[in-house]
């Protein structure tokens, strides 16, 4: 460990100095100097002039020097390819005035720490020369807003005739540009293959807790649900301007309080998302492919219908009583606009009973079974009172039934009434309400017919009677002859 050190020259003799060996140090100030990292060297240190400063944690140089300069009063630029070693927390952190010019950053072990972004641009970053790369090479993308993406809460901005490539997906809280082309220079040119959320963290988009903070706190004072839930991040001055261009499988999330260049968008579609009535974020897409990836993630929210731009209802259910997308009734390449109405007051309820109970009917609606037996469910309940009913297998009776809470107090009329203070956290469901149902009596059934009651008609019988009826007949002939005779 070297400790702090300065590189000191002048802007006419500037000053270099080669690490042979892993750079590990403290803070190395650069005052008109450069330091190179040899290909193959650790990299951790700060590199700051009064400016700013480029903090490298668990970082090596990748195929080539990486050089570290800064000169004048332009702050602290980063030159080469630097990528994640094979251990340590990986990190590279941009504060106050800082550069790219012509650098690679990559990472593809992804050991960064998961509370904080690998990459993150805190100050204001310019991009200069045609040959910037970021990269997260990571096969299986992490789905934190942390570890796996990166995050520009200060300002990036691709200067005129420069290009900057983006591969992984960009929370960008602050300005995210490529400057436009003026009488000087062609444009800058920001490439991102990757999804940009704009004045929103990735995992808030589709937080149900956050979406109860926003509009339960309008104001943004943000509660705190016990739910290991931290106030999400909206950003009300996001700004993605400029030649910016997002790749045809992507697409940029944006909240109402952001601005977009109408040149980014203007050939894209776009789905608004409401939280009850009020407009949570909207989101851009150039192709229908990526549209349907956003619904296949957005839809296991508390999605309670999907509305197109004609008004029309396109809501399907899957088997399990949970919102789908239908994409036989929902083309959004024949659609402006689509509407995902959420509501984040529903809940699962789940109905205990025992074996004499065939089905459970909540406000009619037949619910559901397969968690195990004598428990049925039903999703997408919206807080408030709901009235029970069942129905008994063969040879019981629901007459008595009841209804009772956990606690055991029955509840009159098999209605029960419930907010979201009254759940549990159930696998497979989520936040679920549970009741239980009980009182079913078995039916008196009748005795069966003994024996000895039976009675039977056969041929034989039948006969016998004629014979014995002949005989009487004829015996009653002779006696009126005789009484005759």
């Amino acid at each position: 460990m070297l400790g702090d050190l300065t590189v000191k020259g002048t802007e006419e003799e500037p000053a270099e100095v080669t690490f042979k060996k892993d750079i590990k140090a403290g803070t190395i100030t650069l005052d008109n100097a450069t330091a190179v990292a040899l290909p193959g060297k650790s990299i951790d240190a700060t590199f700051a002039n009064e400016k700013g400063s480029i903090v490298i944690s668990g970082a090596y140089a990748d195929r080539k020097d990486v050089r570290i300069y800064s000169m004048g009063d332009e702050g602290v630029f980063m030159n080469g390819l630097v990528t994640d070693s094979a251990a340590g927390n990986y990190s590279i952190q941009f504060n106050g005035v800082t550069g790219m010019n012509d650098a690679t950053i990559g990472w593809g072990n992804c050991n960064a720490d998961p509370r904080y972004p690998a990459i993150e641009f805190l100050g204001d970053t310019t991009v200069t020369g045609k040959k910037n790369h970021i990269e997260n090479t990571v096969a299986d993308e992490p789905t934190s807003n942390n570890a796996g993406i990166v995050s520009v809460t200060g300002s990036l901005t691709v200067g005129n005739a420069s290009k900057l490539t983006v591969i992984s997906d960009i929370k960008a809280l602050g300005t995210l540009a490529a400057l436009e082309k003026d009488d000087q220079a062609a444009a800058g040119n920001l490439y991102v293959e990757g999804n940009i959320f704009l004045g929103i963290a990735k995992d808030d988009v589709f937080s149900e807790s956050a979406l109860l903070d926003h509009y339960d706190n309008p104001a943004g004072a943000y509660a705190y649900y016990g739910k290991g839930y931290t106030a999400p991040q909206l950003a009300d001055s996001a700004v993605l301007a400029g030649n910016v261009i997002v790749s045809d499988d992507r697409y940029i999330t944006a909240v109402p309080s952001s601005t977009i260049d109408r040149s980014i968008i203007e050939d894209m579609g776009f789905l608004d998302i409401f939280g009850e009535d009020a407009l949570w974020v909207t989101v851009y897409g150039n192709s229908r492919f990526s549209m349907d990836g956003l619904i296949t993630v957005f839809i296991d929210c508390n999605v309670t219908k999907i509305i197109d731009d004609s008004g029309k209802e396109v809501t399907k259910y899957d088997n399990k009583n949970k919102v789908v997308y239908d994409s036989d009734s929902l083309d959004l390449s024949e659609v402006d606009f689509v509407r995902f109405v959420l509501d984040y007051n529903i809940y699962a309820v789940m109905i205990k009973t025992d074996a004499s109970i065939k089905a459970v009917y909540i406000d009619g609606i037949l619910a559901y079974t397969g968690f195990s037996e004598n428990k049925f469910y039903m999703r997408n309940v919206i807080a408030g009172t709901h009235t029970v009913s069942v129905e008994p297998v063969s040879g019981y009776n629901a007459d008595n039934a009841y209804l009772y809470d956990e606690n055991g107090t029955i509840l009159p009329g098999m209605e029960f009434t419930f907010g979201g203070d009254d759940c549990v956290e159930v696998e497979g469901l989520g936040e679920t309400v549970i009741y239980n149902v009980a009182g079913t009596e078995v039916n008196p059934v009748p005795p069966e017919p003994s024996p000895e009651q039976k009675s039977e008609w056969t041929i034989t019988t039948i006969l016998l009677c004629i014979i014995v009826l002949i005989i009487a007949f004829m015996a009653v002939i002779i006696v009126l002859r005789l009484n005759r005779s």
